[in-house]
C-alpha cells in the first residue's frame, strides 16, 4: 500500500498553517482540509481519514471537543489524532493525551518534524490495520473450526446408547463421560448380541478430533464383529474386532517375524498406527452369568467391603504391532445381587494431582469406591467427578475421563 493511499486530514482555521502542512505532506499523502470542527466531523462521517492533524484553538468547537467526539464514537475512535498547538504547557499536552491524542506538534511547524511524526503514526496505523485484519481472519477461522467441532460432537453423541436402552439391560447404573475437549476418544457402547447384550467402555487413540474419529471407526467395527461372531464368545469378538480395525486402517501390513528395528522402519512407511483399549462385558439372556474380557482394561467388582480386580490383557485393539491371531482371556462371573461392577479409562487413573503430583491410580480409585458404596449409583458419577477435580487441583486435565458402574 503506497503512502498516497493514506488520507491525512488537516483541521485548522488558519490558512497559513494549512498551506505549510499541505506543502509538507501533499506530495506523500492524500491530504484533505477542514477549517472548523463541525465541518471536520461532517467530512469524517463521509469518509474516514487514516490520520487527523487537529488544531486546538479554533472558533466554535475547539480541538479538544472534536477529539472527544471522535473518541466517543466506535466508528472513529481508532483514528489517530495529532494535536497542532502553540501551547507548550505540560497540562495542555496532558489533557490532549488523556482525550486520546497520540502526539503533539508545536507551532511554528518544523516540516521535517511534521513529516517524521506523521510517518510514524501512519506506519503504526498500517501495522495496527494489518494485525486487526489477521485477528479477524483468525477469529473467522476459529469460528469455522469451532462450529465444525461442535457439530462433530453432536454426531459422536448420537452414537452413544440411549439411557432407555441401558436401563432395559442394567437394573442400576451410572456413566461418567467427560471428554477433555468438545469431542473425545473415550466412548461407551451398549449393544444387543443375539439373546444377550454387550457393554463396552473404550479409550481410543488420543483425544479430541483424532480420538473421536477412532471412536466412530470402532463403533462400526463392533457392529460388524457382532454380526460375525457366535453369541457369548467374547474372546473371539475382541480378536475379530481387532482384525477389522487393523484391516480398515491398513495397519495389517506388519511382518511380525522382523526384528524391532525392521518393524520400526516398516511402520514409518505407513501413515497410521491407531487403535484402542477397552473393557467388554457380555451379559447372558438369563442374567445368571456375565463374561468379561479386557484389552488394557480391568474390571473392579465390589462386594460388601471387598473389591476384586479381574485384570485385562496387556494388549490393544487395532495397532500395527499387534498380531492378528492375538487372543484375549474371557472370564465368567456369577452375577450376585449385591455386586457392583466398575470399569474406568486411564484418563482417571493417570490424572496427575495431589501434593506430590502423582497419578490418581488404582488404589485411590478403589478407596473411592469404598467411600461411596452407600450412595445410590446415580450419585456416584458426580462423586467421582468432584473427587477427581479436587485431586487434580491446578493441574491440567490430561485425557478424556470415563467411568462406568452398574448392577444386575
Amino acid at each position: 500500500m503506497d503512502l498516497s493511499d493514506f488520507i491525512v486530514m488537516i483541521v485548522d482555521d488558519t490558512e497559513t498553517n494549512i498551506d505549510v502542512l499541505v506543502d509538507t505532506l501533499g506530495d506523500y499523502y492524500d491530504v484533505r482540509v477542514a477549517m472548523d470542527g463541525e465541518t471536520a466531523l461532517e467530512d469524517i462521517e463521509e469518509e474516514k481519514p487514516d490520520l487527523i492533524l487537529l488544531d486546538i484553538m479554533m472558533p466554535g468547537m475547539d480541538g479538544y471537543q472534536v477529539c472527544e467526539k471522535l473518541k466517543s464514537n466506535p466508528e472513529t475512535s481508532n483514528i489517530p489524532v495529532i494535536f497542532l498547538t502553540a501551547m507548550s504547557e505540560v497540562q495542555d499536552e496532558a489533557r490532549g493525551l488523556a482525550l486520546g491524542a497520540v502526539d503533539y506538534v508545536i507551532k511554528p511547524f518544523s516540516p521535517a518534524l511534521v513529516k517524521a511524526r506523521v510517518k510514524n503514526q501512519i506506519e503504526l496505523k498500517k501495522n495496527r490495520d494489518h494485525l486487526e485484519s489477521v485477528a479477524s481472519q483468525l477469529r473467522e477461522a476459529y469460528n469455522v473450526i469451532s462450529d465444525s467441532i461442535h457439530y462433530a460432537s453432536r454426531i459422536q453423541k448420537s452414537t452413544l446408547p440411549s439411557p432407555e436402552r441401558i436401563r432395559n439391560i442394567l437394573s442400576d447404573y451410572f456413566i461418567l463421560w467427560e471428554p477433555r475437549d468438545v469431542v473425545g476418544g473415550d466412548i461407551y457402547w451398549c449393544k444387543p448380541w443375539k439373546g444377550g447384550h454387550v457393554l463396552f467402555l473404550t479409550d481410543c487413540t488420543g483425544h479430541g478430533v483424532p480420538g473421536a474419529f477412532m471412536s466412530l471407526i470402532g463403533n462400526g467395527a463392533l457392529e460388524h464383529a457382532l454380526s460375525e461372531v457366535e453369541e457369548g464368545d467374547l474372546s473371539f469378538l475382541l480378536q475379530t474386532l481387532h482384525c477389522i480395525v487393523q484391516k480398515g486402517l491398513n495397519q495389517d501390513h506388519v511382518d511380525h517375524g522382523k526384528n524391532d528395528v525392521q518393524k520400526e522402519r516398516q511402520d514409518k512407511a505407513y501413515q497410521s498406527n491407531d487403535g484402542f483399549e477397552c473393557g467388554a462385558c457380555y451379559i447372558s439372556g438369563d442374567r445368571r452369568t456375565m463374561r468379561f474380557a479386557g484389552a488394557g482394561f480391568p474390571l473392579f467388582i465390589l462386594n460388601g467391603d471387598d473389591i476384586t480386580i479381574i485384570k485385562g490383557e496387556r494388549k490393544s485393539i487395532g495397532y500395527c504391532n499387534v498380531p492378528q491371531d492375538i487372543t484375549f482371556t474371557s472370564h465368567t462371573i456369577d452375577l450376585l445381587p449385591d455386586n457392583t461392577y466398575y470399569m474406568t479409562s486411564d484418563g482417571l487413573l493417570d490424572q496427575v494431582g495431589g501434593e506430590k503430583k502423582r497419578s490418581f491410580g488404582k488404589k485411590r480409585f478403589m478407596r473411592l469406591i469404598l467411600e461411596m458404596k452407600e450412595l445410590p449409583l446415580y450419585r456416584q458419577s458426580a462423586y467421582i467427578s468432584d473427587a477427581l477435580k479436587v485431586y487434580q487441583g491446578s493441574e491440567k486435565r490430561r485425557d478424556d475421563v470415563s467411568v462406568m458402574g452398574f448392577r444386575l
